[in-house]
């Protein structure tokens, strides 16, 4: 035979190479049935089950200890499950065969997934390409995942549909330890919650990692705080970037997001976001900012048709607002402030951005309240107090919306006087770091004035040479 003549040592080196290379490798589950249960067949709670306990059950391999398990869905679903929710207490990674999402529809009056693992090194939660839809749960929080304990926590292109619950209707996660949490490239829709946070609540979530929410679109949501997010937190690092936030709606306040800090303070990061046609009957159509311990940066990004009584784009109740390069146009008020409002308690610091065109109030409120001007910003009127000598007062002069690679804001023309507004001030974040991109992406150095020398545009959008007046007040604007 071929290995008669090898030597002892040549088969004791294979053996440890095979264990070597075969070591540390995840165990691949995979979910064969849509139903619920089956004996001989592998469904997606028995799949979980098995990662959970390290054991094969029913028609399912066993889980590895110690290792993220690999769920993994190779049935078209719809996934109706008719048991109750699906626990979860190891490390798990939940995804699809084929790359398409799969609908995973939750048992009546039920969550689908509850998250509670607690071991240090068997506690990480990742899904991808899940459709989950229709929990509700009552009185109790997390309509379609209530996290309690985990590890890192990743869920990426997944729909999040028709949850509801008391607190976060599709995701709550309030003092629960999670090492880093990312929701990225998600769609929230429909999702509501009685009380706070109509898609995601999260309060003391963190340990000593990050929260990092990109590049998801949250439509329709409602809640009384916070229509699509809840935030209350507390020296952690949390950004938001890249999201759309459409026609959310708060009964009291944040109809988009409402950002609140603990006692040991809070810096949100917002860049590059889109707030349009959000709701609130009370306080901040599109962000609610609270307590003084709060602060939000915000750089690049749009605020556009938002509703609500008082600040209609955004009202600080004695927060820190920072706002570099970005866009207030369009914003409805019933009684103060249509583009931006604050108490008299909040401090505001607004540079490169333009406020414009306020409905039914004017841009600020005014009284004994002080939005103070960095420079460079272009507003139609003189509510909101900017007097620096690179302010200036008049039309910004936008096109209508427009729409690149699935973002949306407004152009400035080749007439506004939001062109290349840099020579007198660069434009800057609050760190006094360079805004080397605006909401699109595109470098912040174009020369839409044509002078020859490309400077930031003012506004969360950097024009084009020669950007056409044919789309001003058009193609969107009263859409």
């Amino acid at each position: 035979m071929m290995f008669l003549n090898k030597p002892k040592s040549f088969f004791v080196i294979t053996t440890l190479l095979l264990l070597l290379t075969t070591s540390g490798w995840s165990a691949t589950i995979i979910v064969d049935r849509a139903n619920d249960s089956g004996n001989g067949f592998c469904t997606l709670r028995q799949a979980v089950l098995s990662a959970n306990f390290n054991l094969a059950l029913a028609g399912c391999a066993a889980g590895d200890d110690n290792i993220v398990d690999d769920v993994l869905i190779d049935v078209a679903g719809p996934i109706i499950l008719t048991q109750g929710e699906i626990p979860v207490f190891g490390a798990i990674s939940i995804y699809t065969n084929s790359g398409q999402s799969v609908r995973i529809q939750a048992a009546s009056d039920s969550r689908i997934f509850n998250v509670n693992s607690p071991d240090a090194n068997d506690n990480d939660f990742f899904i991808n390409n899940l459709s989950l839809t229709d929990g509700n749960v009552g009185i109790d929080n997390g309509g379609a995942i209530l996290i309690r304990d985990a590890g890192d926590v990743t869920i990426k292109n997944s729909a999040f549909i028709n949850n509801n619950a008391e607190n976060g209707g599709a995701i709550y996660c309030s003092s629960c330890l999670v090492n880093e949490m990312t929701l990225t490239s998600n769609q929230f829709v429909d999702n509501g919650a009685t009380t706070s946070g109509g898609a995601f609540y999260g309060q003391n979530i963190l340990y000593g990692g990050a929260l990092d929410i990109n590049r998801n679109q949250f439509k329709d949501n409602f809640a009384q705080f916070g229509g699509a997010i809840y935030l209350r937190e507390s020296s952690e690092t949390i950004t938001l970037f890249a999201n759309k936030f459409t026609g959310n709606i708060a009964s009291d306040s944040g109809g988009g997001v409402y950002l609140a800090g603990l006692s040991g303070g809070q810096t949100y990061e917002m860049d590059s976001n889109l707030f349009y046609k959000n709701q609130a009957a009370d306080l901040g159509g599109a962000i609610r900012l609270f307590t003084s311990s709060t602060r939000l940066n915000l750089i690049n990004s749009t605020f556009s048709h938002n509703d609500a009584a008082y600040g209609g784009g955004i009202s600080n109740g004695s927060g820190n607002l920072q706002v570099s390069a970005s866009t207030f146009v369009y914003n409805f008020a019933q009684n103060a402030g249509a583009n931006l409002h604050s108490t008299a308690q909040g401090i505001n610091a607004v540079e490169h951005s333009i406020v414009a065109h306020p409905v039914n109030k004017t841009n600020c409120n005014t009284g004994n309240v002080s939005f103070g001007s960095i420079g460079a910003n272009v507003s139609d009127d003189s509510s909101c107090g900017f007097n620096e000598p690179s302010d200036t007062l008049g039309d910004p002069h936008l096109t209508g919306m427009v729409e690149v690679q699935e973002r949306f804001g407004y152009y400035p023309t080749v007439y506004s006087p939001a062109l290349d507004n840099s020579h007198v001030i660069v434009c800057r974040d609050s760190s006094s770091a360079p805004i080397l991109v605006d909401q699109f992406s595109t470098p912040r150095d174009m020369d839409g004035d044509g002078n020859g020398t490309g400077e930031c545009d003012a506004g969360a959008i950097e024009a084009f040479p020669n950007t056409d007046l044919i789309f001003y007040d058009s193609f969107g604007v009263a859409d």
